[in-house]
């Protein structure tokens, strides 16, 4: 007889889609470096803006007047701009950093196997089988029901997933 499972286990669903497995025990690394990507184009953006000075006092040396006065106004426009490209580039690096640092601690968060739950209780991720006293009736009966910890298997399951919807909050 095939066992049907009608729910799933949201702690080990969420295991699974942040980690690449249900088991997963960290966060896998990351497949491109966005972070340092983005460093380096704040990098070159604050190059481009010295770059900028430097013209202007290279434009103000070489020329007089209103020659002077056209050069310098117009690198000075791009220059706002650059270093606008700069700040963005470092916000989008800071966001990256943070979005990084905000998965792992979800993932930490996730309950695992074995976890101690504030009940005390450790951590079920799958549900909970019946064993040899329920499939016997015997969980029933006052004499052999103490044997039967299936209720409390299924309430740590209950609980397990209870701590897991933090995608939620």
């Amino acid at each position: 007889m095939t066992d049907f499972v009608c729910y799933a286990s949201s702690a080990r669903e969420y295991r699974k889609q942040m980690g690449g497995s249900g088991n997963a025990t960290a966060l896998p690394a990351p497949t491109d470096q966005g972070i340092a990507k983005w460093e380096n184009v704040g990098k070159a953006f604050d190059q481009m803006v010295t770059d900028i000075e430097d013209a202007l006092r290279a434009a103000e040396a070489a020329h007089e007047g209103r020659a002077a006065d056209a050069a310098n106004a117009s690198i000075a426009q791009i220059k706002p701009f650059a270093e606008e490209a700069a700040n963005t580039s470092r916000g989008v690096k800071a966001a990256l950093q943070e979005q990084a640092s905000y998965q792992r601690e979800a993932f930490d968060a996730l309950p695992a196997e074995g976890d101690t739950l504030p009940s005390g209780q450790e951590a079920i991720l799958d549900p909970p089988q019946k064993g040899w006293v329920e499939e016997w009736g015997l969980d029933s009966n006052p004499i052999t029901g103490w044997m039967s910890d299936y209720e409390e298997r299924q309430q740590a399951y209950i609980d397990t997933n209870q701590r897991s919807p933090i995608m939620d909050q």
